[in-house]
């Protein structure tokens, strides 16, 4: 019987100090997350419109367009935008036409350049390098209207090279096929109906969007928020009807919208900010404050001025975008992580299978996380890859945790 008895109390205390084992596993128990340094802004979506000094080109010939210039591209005064064919065949060949020219002075050109002199070989396979990778950064932010020059610029880097090691003593022959390609096309169809011209220097458009003379520069450093919400509820003007595409006449261009009262963003004139249209490209663009106009309520209108001419002005007019008044840098931790010890507020990390107390100081916090300064003076501040603890119970410094 007493057998018996010393083998239940054996068990039952087997059992007693598994349990409790593992209720202090369980207590022991945390999930970490790495703490990184990354950028946090204040930034609002705003809804506003871009203006610039536009001149529309239009033509009273019928036919089909086609163009000389791509979109964006510069013209000085008498330089042709476009030709007026009487067909769309006609319109593709004088664009083949214009294409087989573009290469074949191309070529001209790398032979004339390489008479000079020798040209370093380590060089060219460099600038081909960099070409390379800016044809890639062109095509994944989606400017395509870069493509060709980009394709282009490459494809002469690679003739130049060719000559260079001896692959090809020259064009010749590629030169001869091109012309009598050329020369058969324009044997073939007829010469454009007319040309259009530019009747100024500027940076040519091929889309319209009624929007041209919407609002006048000269006045946008004075507009009110009502004008700019009388802006923004104008229709599209019909007046490019026989339009063929239209002038941005200067380099600067502008962007305005408003602010309510309560947009806690604290901005004014001179201040540098970032906008990007997310439906059209990841761009970051840099803009200007170049006026803000504040009513008595506190909203206020504000014009933004740029002279970057990025991709996203062939489409941009109405669009909403993003706009990015601040940029925060800082070490990112889960809200859910904060801990406060005496009035200090920090992390617990792990360091082999003990937590430890990091203080933190504040940057920058929205519901999500929170950024914290890198060059803090408080004494074991957290770091940058330390394991921050999210999840975990009784957490203090020193307590033996297990992941």
């Amino acid at each position: 019987m007493a057998v018996r008895v010393g083998v239940g109390l054996a068990v039952v205390l087997l059992i007693a100090y598994v349990v409790v084992q593992v209720m202090l596993s369980g207590n022991n128990q945390v999930a970490t997350e790495t703490a990184y340094v990354t950028e946090a802004y204040d930034e609002l979506n705003v809804e506003g419109m871009m203006i610039r000094r536009e001149q529309i080109l239009t033509s009273e010939e019928e036919g089909v367009k086609s163009y000389a210039l791509a979109d964006g591209e510069k013209v000085g005064y008498e330089g042709t935008v476009a030709y007026i064919c009487q067909d769309e065949e006609t319109a593709k060949a004088h664009q083949t036409i214009r294409g087989l020219d573009e290469e074949i002075e191309m070529l001209k050109e790398v032979e004339s350049a390489n008479l000079g002199g020798a040209v370093s070989v380590d060089s060219l396979d460099k600038q081909l390098s960099d070409k390379l990778f800016q044809l890639l950064d062109v095509t994944a932010s989606r400017q395509f209207s870069k493509l060709e020059q980009s394709k282009n610029g490459l494809l002469d880097l690679y003739n130049r090279r060719q000559l260079v090691t001896g692959k090809v003593e020259n064009f010749d022959a590629r030169i001869q096929q091109l012309t009598q390609e050329r020369d058969a096309l324009q044997q073939k169809f007829p010469e454009p109906v007319s040309t259009i011209t530019a009747p100024a220097s500027g940076y040519f458009y091929s889309n319209i969007d009624g929007y041209e003379y919407a609002a006048d520069c000269d006045d946008l450093e004075n507009i009110t928020k009502s004008q700019v919400e009388e802006l923004l509820q104008k229709p599209a003007s019909t007046e490019g009807a026989n339009a063929v595409g239209k002038l941005a006449l200067e380099h600067e261009w502008y962007y305005v919208f408003t602010l309510p009262a309560d947009s806690g963003i604290t901005i004014k004139a001179g201040n540098q900010v970032q906008l990007q249209v997310p439906e059209l490209s990841p761009e970051e663009i840099d803009m200007t404050v170049m006026a803000v106009n504040a009513e008595k309520d506190g909203s206020c209108a504000v014009v933004l001025q740029s002279d970057t001419l990025s991709e996203v002005l062939n489409s941009l007019r109405k669009q909403t975008v993003t706009i990015r008044f601040k940029s925060y840098s800082g070490i990112r931790v889960s809200n859910k992580a904060i801990h406060f010890e005496e009035d200090q507020m920090g992390v617990y990390i792990v360091e082999g299978a003990v937590a430890h107390f990091a203080p933190i100081e504040k940057v920058y916090s929205n519901d999500e996380y929170m950024l914290c300064k890198t060059d803090t003076e408080l004494k074991d501040a957290l770091q940058a890859y330390d394991q921050v603890i999210v999840e975990g119970k009784d957490l203090y410094d020193g307590k033996v945790v297990t992941r």
